[in-house]
């Protein structure tokens, strides 16, 4: 792209890893100059929604000093849910509850939508503790992992503003 003109600030270099990102970068330098290359954002998906995320956190309803809930923080935040629902946990476990959560995310579904699929007696449960699991993070001022790619999805899609911000950057 930038041999063909794009200027390297326009351009947006996203990976799932924090080496490719490295990766990346380094090719670039090769290909176009270091000078150039520096000029270009080359990160994770995960990190170039964070730094969309913590810009524009107001538009989501997040104050900009968000903490991100790790692995071992969800699991704590989905027992703590399931205490408040007076849900025992040998009813179903919070790795499973984490797991189905997480791929319900990444299929773009809310709780509400998750819970208006046909479903057996453990989905209509995920789908309450999901419910509590994401006021308890809203309350905690956190987002999980997943929630980073999903909140700058929804922000992208539902803010013109934001959206035209970026595009004008990148």
């Amino acid at each position: 792209l930038i041999q063909k003109g794009v200027l390297p600030e326009k351009v947006l270099a996203m990976t799932f890893t924090n080496k490719a990102a490295a990766e990346m970068r380094e090719r670039l330098g090769k290909l176009v100059g270091k000078r150039k290359a520096a000029s270009v954002i080359a990160s994770t998906f995960h990190s170039f929604c964070l730094r969309t995320l913590r810009e524009f956190a107001a538009q989501i309803g997040y104050p900009e000093g968000f903490t991100i809930a790790d692995a071992a923080d969800q699991l704590s935040i989905l027992k703590l849910a399931l205490r408040e629902l007076h849900i025992p946990e040998a009813r179903i476990k919070p790795p499973e509850l984490q797991s189905r959560i997480s791929l319900a995310k990444n299929r773009l579904e809310t709780p509400e939508s998750f819970l208006e699929r046909p479903g057996d007696s453990k989905h209509e449960l995920v789908g309450r503790v999901w419910q509590r699991y994401r006021d308890v993070l809203r309350r905690s001022r956190r987002l999980d992992f997943d929630d980073l790619l999903t909140e700058t999805l929804r922000l992208l899609k539902e803010d013109g503003e934001v959206r035209a911000e970026l595009q004008r950057r990148h």
